[in-house]
């Protein structure tokens, strides 16, 4: 049961899961929603958190919404870099062209 409760995600949802099922028979007799609870805090957060919120019913369940969590995660694009000292600010406004001095003569047509 030590084992079990100190496993965690390392690396991908995918080992983490078959590290955590060879473990789980030799952790005694756990019911489901005990088994649940061990998988989804070895996730680590913010996977873990994200897992628990759905509260899934089953452990196939939280490592299938792990595994797409993941997924979603490694799709999703980087974020953005701020520049430092634009303290999230707008970006200043395009360069203004001075307006002509001098207006143009509009040519009327003869009546």
């Amino acid at each position: 049961m030590f084992e079990l409760s100190e496993c965690r995600r390392t690396g991908s949802v995918e080992d983490y899961a078959n590290r955590f099922q060879v473990l789980l028979p030799h952790a005694g007799r756990l019911d489901e929603a005990q088994r649940v609870q061990l998988f989804t805090g070895g996730l680590l957060p913010p996977l873990s958190h994200t897992v628990h919120i759905h509260n899934p019913e089953t452990l196939a369940t939280a490592m299938s919404l792990a595994h797409q969590v993941e997924l979603m995660e490694i799709d999703r694009p980087p974020p953005t870099p701020v520049r430092p000292g634009a303290r999230g600010l707008l970006p200043p406004p395009p360069a203004r062209l001075a307006l002509l001095a001098t207006p143009q003569q509009l040519a009327l047509p003869v009546p």
